[in-house]
């Protein structure tokens, strides 16, 4: 069924600097981008976070793009699609 929530996980051990990671989620491929003068979207999970979002829609036909990235390291976040309760 169609679901527009999303649960955003970060690993606590994500990039070991204790430094937040960038998450996009969207309708287009469009990329995450970290602060600065020509930043682009991107919001802001700390490391050990768990957030639920509601954003673009996804169904058996349509997709949803996550990006993610952080300033140092590699980020791991888990991205869990749904509709909570």
């Amino acid at each position: 069924s169609p679901v527009n929530q999303y649960l955003v996980v970060s690993h606590e051990k994500t990039n070991g600097t204790g430094q937040p990671s960038y998450v996009r989620i969207s309708a287009t491929s469009a990329n995450a981008a970290v602060p600065g003068a020509n930043a682009a979207y991107g919001i802001p999970i700390p490391p050990g976070a768990m957030f639920v979002f509601s954003g673009p829609q996804c169904t058996n036909s349509t997709s949803v793009y996550v990006s993610v990235i952080s300033e140092t390291g590699s980020p791991e976040l888990y991205i869990t699609p749904g509709e909570g309760l």
